[in-house]
C-alpha cells in the first residue's frame, strides 16, 4: 500500500465523520489512551520491550533511556487528552506537536528497518508511525478548514 492510498482512506474517513467535533475528540482520546499505556509499559517493563523489538541487550543506562522515552510517551498521552477537551486552536497545536515528533520517528523507523537495527516487527513500527502521522495530518487539515464545530475537508 502506498502512502497516497492510506492518506486517501484517512481523508474519506474524515469526510464521513466530520458532522461534529465528537469524532475528532474521540481520535485524540484514543491516541492519548494508547500513548499513555505504552508509556506506562515502557516505564515499568523496559527490559521486556527491548527484548521483543531490538537486537541488543539492555544495560543500566539503556533501561534509564527506555524509561525516559516512556515518560515522554505518557506526556504525549496527556497532551492529546487535554487537546480533546480544548478548542480548535489548541487541537491544531497538539496536531502540530504530534506531527513534529512523528515525522522524525517515521524516518528513524525506516532507517532502523533498513539497517536491521529493529529486527522484529519492522513493518509494525513503520506502519504505526505512518498511520499516526497520516491521521494527524488529516485531522490537522480538517481543523484548519473548520469553523466553530463544523469540519470540512
Amino acid at each position: 500500500m502506498s502512502s497516497t492510498f492510506l492518506l486517501s482512506l484517512l481523508s474519506a474517513f474524515v469526510r464521513y465523520t466530520t458532522a461534529s467535533m465528537k469524532w475528532i475528540k474521540l481520535f485524540f482520546y484514543s491516541v492519548a489512551f494508547f500513548a499513555a499505556m505504552l508509556g506506562v509499559i515502557l516505564i515499568f517493563y523496559p527490559t521486556l520491550i527491548v527484548t521483543l523489538f531490538l537486537n541488543t541487550p539492555l544495560t543500566t543506562s539503556g533501561t534509564f533511556f527506555i524509561r525516559f522515552i516512556g515518560t515522554t510517551l505518557f506526556g504525549f498521552g496527556l497532551l492529546n487528552a487535554r487537546a480533546a477537551t480544548s478548542n480548535i486552536d489548541s487541537m491544531k497545536i497538539a496536531c502540530e506537536v504530534n506531527i513534529a515528533s512523528l515525522a522524525p520517528a517515521l524516518v528513524i523507523s525506516i532507517y532502523g528497518a533498513y539497517s536491521y537495527i529493529i529486527v522484529s516487527h519492522q513493518l509494525l513500527f513503520i506502519g504505526e508511525h505512518l498511520v499516526l502521522l497520516g491521521s494527524f495530518v488529516v485531522v490537522y487539515t480538517a481543523l484548519r478548514r473548520s469553523t466553530q464545530n463544523t469540519l470540512t475537508l
